[in-house]
């Protein structure tokens, strides 16, 4: 299904060409003169707006506008000595051009059988005048877009594999996105991609979840079961409540009743009853499609329960220990620290930068418990004060902080992550995070890693959230606390995350 790509403004004009020749000249001006008839205003596209304005007297047809550069692309580049066939038309070009820039085209044309033939015929159903402007970009570097061509020359760039026009493509299609074409968008890159514009895709999705799913939005409808279990188990989901999950999930099943009705229980599983409100795990509740579901029902029960709880009840514990504990000295670390952070990796105590009361430290050190002794390890790359610290598939995030203060009395919050390798004793640095901060609370949750509040710049406190993906190497800002917390901390309970209200 191709996506609707909805600009705010297009392009008004192309870059200007080099004058190659004089006939290539007049080539330009008639391209500058047609642009109010190839370029649209307005987000409203279908069948009218198709009906483009002509110019008199001349073609916007892209396989006219290449074969009018023949004679400029022979000056630059010699006599052509390869044919494109593409059903009944025919592009003259040079293998050199098409080797250089074109993955598709240089074992081709090198190892093949290709290579010794002057045609090269496309047997799939590759369309000429896409194919055209392929060619005009592999020449000239320059590409005419359009919400109606965009999605057929980035499956042609993808075929072709010409990283240059995958990228300008994938580039313009990240800038046109929105709720009507965002789902038919991450579809088709799910299966040809690129990755870029797929997690462009997915994030939008993410972000954008209750604008998406309405009762208009037919795309949502048509998601197969296991996108949409993959989107709202995500836990960058952004929604304004969990009711908004629920709903949307019997929205989709009301689609095809039959065919989803069993699929309901392992949906809803992923939707957290506890953060809806009391109306709405009351009135979700009563509806006879989840009390189908032994489960479910009792889920909704237990959700029950959890509003009856008196908000000011003390928490109980129970030990079987009947003496005191006490504290032993054990050995001191090698360097004197404070507003440093501490981890617990493989049964080692790790200890991260801090101060010496003198300046910000990037020494870190470890203890081993059984031999009772403190290593220092490699130095960060970065001075990091009132970092977060977390441990996340065997290694350690140092995240954020603050820098040697230098620049102020104080210095600056970071944006920079650092991550540690224990089996080779190196820092290695990350992708930084959307905001700088320090004094945040760190938490890593089902592979991935939570930042939330902390102080930014000029020492402001933060609510925001961002969440680390170390597949992707990249951080995505989700839903803020309600609350701006500084010096804050978070802890795992069961499965949502909690922080505490920290000292500001």
């Amino acid at each position: 299904m191709s996506p609707c790509l909805r600009p705010r403004r297009l392009r008004q004009s192309l870059n200007p060409l080099q004058k190659k020749s004089q006939s290539f000249s007049k080539v330009k001006a008639a391209m500058g003169q047609a642009q109010s008839g190839y370029h649209l205003e307005g987000p409203v596209l279908g069948p009218e707006a198709t009906k483009r304005r002509r110019l008199k007297g001349f073609s916007n047809s892209a396989i006219d506008l290449l074969n009018d550069t023949n004679e400029a692309r022979e000056a630059s580049h010699g006599p052509f000595d390869i044919t494109l066939i593409a059903k009944n038309d025919r592009f003259q070009a040079h293998r050199q051009i098409l080797a250089e820039k074109s993955a598709y085209f240089r074992p081709m044309l090198s190892m093949f059988q290709e290579q010794f033939q002057s045609e090269v015929e496309f047997k799939e159903l590759v369309d000429p005048e896409c194919l055209a402007k392929v060619l005009f970009f592999l020449y000239f570097n320059e590409i005419y877009l359009t919400p109606m061509n965009a999605q057929d020359i980035l499956s042609l760039a993808n075929y072709l594999q010409i990283e240059g026009l995958q990228r300008r493509c994938s580039d313009y299609m990240q800038l046109r996105i929105d709720k009507q074409n965002c789902v038919s968008l991450y579809l088709y890159t799910l299966c040809l991609g690129p990755e870029d514009l797929r997690c462009h895709a997915e994030d939008y999705i993410l972000s954008n979840f209750e604008k998406i799913v309405t009762k208009k939005s037919r795309e949502f409808l048509l998601l197969p079961k296991e996108l949409l279990l993959k989107i709202i188990s995500n836990d960058r989901l952004l929604v304004s409540t969990e009711g908004s999950v629920f709903r949307a999930v019997m929205h989709w099943v009301s689609f095809s009743p039959k065919e989803r009705a069993p699929h309901i229980p392992n949906l809803l599983e992923h939707v957290h009853f506890p953060l809806m409100s009391m109306n709405e795990v009351e009135q979700y509740g009563r509806d006879s499609r989840v009390k189908k579901s032994k489960n479910l029902a009792i889920a909704f029960e237990e959700a029950k329960r959890y509003f009856d709880k008196d908000p000011t009840e003390k928490i109980r514990y129970w030990t079987n220990k009947k003496k005191p504990a006490k504290w032993k000295m054990m050995a001191s670390m090698s360097t004197a620290r404070s507003s440093h952070t501490v981890e617990v990796l493989d049964g080692n105590i790790y200890v991260v930068g801090g101060g010496d009361g003198k300046e910000w430290l990037c020494t870190s050190e470890v203890y081993n418990p059984v031999k009772n002794k403190w290593s220092l390890i490699s130095d960060l790359k970065t001075k990091r004060w009132k970092c977060g610290l977390c441990v996340l598939n065997g290694y350690l995030y140092a995240i954020g902080g603050m820098d040697s203060p230098q620049a102020g009395f104080w210095g600056s919050p970071l944006k920079s992550v650092e991550r540690y390798f224990p089996a080779t004793d190196e820092w290695q640095e990350v992708a930084h995070m959307n905001e700088a901060r320090f004094g945040a609370a760190v938490v890593s949750y089902q592979g991935k890693v939570y930042v939330s509040g902390g102080f930014g710049t000029c020492k402001s406190i933060l609510s925001s959230t961002e969440v680390y993906d170390p597949d992707a190497n990249r951080w995505t800002k989700i839903n803020p606390m309600r609350k701006m917390c500084g010096f804050v901390g978070g802890v795992l309970v069961d499965r949502p995350i909690h922080f505490d209200e920290g000292d500001f």
